[in-house]
């Protein structure tokens, strides 16, 4: 389901109760790479309506039309933001929030 540019209302995960859902957190209109906290919150915002091992966050369609490096750096923060939104996908803690990265164009 494309949730990040669409503005789709996440509520409507709900009807897909007990099925594995592909929620798109990364925005492929834009070259704005998104933060791992931004990626992490956009998880947490479907865990009301999807439960979390058949939650699986992607990109909202492909990144062809996006440069190189753009493409990259979103990719990065998807993986990224997974971990921050953990197993509890609680707020990351102090430590991890300490170790993120701040360039995702390395």
């Amino acid at each position: 389901m494309e949730c990040a540019a669409s503005g789709v209302d996440v509520s409507v995960l709900a009807v897909l109760n007990g099925k594995d859902v592909m929620l798109g957190v990364i925005d492929v209109g834009t070259d704005e790479v998104e933060s791992p906290e931004t990626v992490a919150a956009r998880i947490r915002q479907a865990l009301p309506y999807v439960e979390p091992e058949r939650l699986y966050p992607c990109t909202d369609c492909g990144l062809v039309p996006r440069p190189r490096e753009v493409a990259r750096g979103k990719m990065q923060a998807l993986t990224q933001g997974r971990p921050w939104s953990g197993k509890s996908y609680a707020e990351p803690d102090r430590e991890t929030r300490q170790s993120a990265p701040t360039s995702f164009m390395q």
